[in-house]
């Protein structure tokens, strides 16, 4: 909140694959400062930042940090049509329900790479959920089932998996 109320761009992302990619727990955070683990306290509650805020930071913040805000970002005319739809609107909801939001449609450029409305987009649910359950909710999972694109995933497709 410091570096916004001074008028700095923020960007929102993650150390992955150093700690686990979960976008929504990371905008929920932004907000409550409660962090992935369910702490306590809040971790520096005066540096909590709205929720537009946290959104735009790990939208048109991101974007801007990668120098790619000229083709995404945000939706507008031109732009790529790089997009999810969730289970729910996470701009209403409470807040501690944001880390929660499930994707139910990914688009990249304007084509659907995830749709759960298909069979193959629940079978890669359903198989992402039982990795998850086996691993826990903070680990590292496997889902090469899901397909090449896995630039920014949580997955250890590229990655040998590890005994720890």
């Amino acid at each position: 909140k410091s570096m916004l109320d001074a008028g700095a761009p923020l960007a929102g992302g993650s150390d992955w694959p150093v700690d686990p990619l979960y976008p929504w727990n990371q905008v929920q955070t932004a907000i409550d400062r409660m962090g992935l683990y369910g702490e306590d306290a809040p971790l520096g509650i005066h540096e909590a930042i709205s929720r537009r805020a946290s959104l735009r930071m790990h939208t048109r913040g991101t974007a801007y940090q990668l120098h790619q805000d000229k083709q995404t970002g945000t939706v507008e005319v031109g732009k790529l049509a790089d997009l999810v739809v969730l289970d729910r609107d996470v701009t209403t909801i409470p807040v501690s329900e944001i880390k929660d939001a499930v994707p139910q449609l990914t688009m990249v450029g304007g084509a659907a790479t995830f749709d759960i409305s298909t069979s193959s987009g629940r079978s890669a649910r359903r198989a992402l959920d039982a990795a998850m359950a086996t691993k826990g909710a903070v680990g590292r999972v496997r889902h090469d089932h899901l397909g090449g694109r896995h630039a920014g995933c949580p997955c250890t497709m590229a990655q040998p998996e590890s005994d720890d």
